[in-house]
Protein backbone atom coordinates (compact mmCIF):
# COMPACT_ATOMS: atom_id res chain seq x y z
CA UNK A 1 0.00 0.00 0.00
CA UNK A 2 2.82 2.38 0.80
CA UNK A 3 4.22 1.93 -2.71
CA UNK A 4 0.86 2.79 -4.32
CA UNK A 5 0.57 5.89 -2.15
CA UNK A 6 4.07 7.02 -3.12
CA UNK A 7 3.30 6.47 -6.81
CA UNK A 8 0.04 8.39 -6.50
CA UNK A 9 1.75 11.29 -4.73
CA UNK A 10 4.51 11.37 -7.35
CA UNK A 11 1.91 11.37 -10.15
CA UNK A 12 0.11 14.36 -8.62
CA UNK A 13 3.34 16.39 -8.79
CA UNK A 14 3.17 16.39 -12.61
CA UNK A 15 1.61 19.24 -14.52
CA UNK A 16 -1.85 18.60 -15.98
CA UNK A 17 -0.32 18.29 -19.46
CA UNK A 18 2.15 15.60 -18.38
CA UNK A 19 -0.60 13.75 -16.51
CA UNK A 20 -2.70 13.66 -19.69
CA UNK A 21 0.29 12.37 -21.69
CA UNK A 22 0.85 9.51 -19.26
CA UNK A 23 -2.82 8.58 -19.09
CA UNK A 24 -3.18 8.73 -22.87
CA UNK A 25 -0.07 6.56 -23.29
CA UNK A 26 -1.70 3.81 -21.24
CA UNK A 27 -5.25 4.21 -22.53
CA UNK A 28 -4.34 4.09 -26.24
CA UNK A 29 -3.24 0.46 -25.92
CA UNK A 30 -5.85 -1.92 -27.27
CA UNK A 31 -5.04 -4.98 -25.21
CA UNK A 32 -5.16 -5.12 -21.43
CA UNK A 33 -1.76 -6.82 -21.24
CA UNK A 34 -0.25 -3.95 -23.22
CA UNK A 35 -1.82 -1.42 -20.86
CA UNK A 36 -0.35 -3.25 -17.89
CA UNK A 37 3.10 -3.49 -19.46
CA UNK A 38 3.06 0.22 -20.30
CA UNK A 39 2.07 1.03 -16.74
CA UNK A 40 4.95 -1.04 -15.39
CA UNK A 41 7.29 0.70 -17.84
CA UNK A 42 6.38 4.22 -16.70
CA UNK A 43 6.20 3.60 -12.94
CA UNK A 44 9.94 4.31 -12.45
CA UNK A 45 9.62 7.42 -14.62
CA UNK A 46 6.76 8.71 -12.47
CA UNK A 47 8.75 8.11 -9.29
CA UNK A 48 11.69 10.09 -10.78
CA UNK A 49 9.33 12.85 -12.03
CA UNK A 50 10.27 12.24 -15.66
CA UNK A 51 7.63 12.78 -18.33
CA UNK A 52 7.29 10.67 -21.46
CA UNK A 53 8.73 13.32 -23.75
CA UNK A 54 11.22 14.95 -21.37
CA UNK A 55 14.21 13.43 -23.14
CA UNK A 56 13.32 15.46 -26.24
CA UNK A 57 13.33 18.82 -24.44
Amino acid sequence: MLKKTALKNAFHLFTPHKKRELIEYIETAKQEKTKLSRLEKIKPMIMKNIGLNDKYK
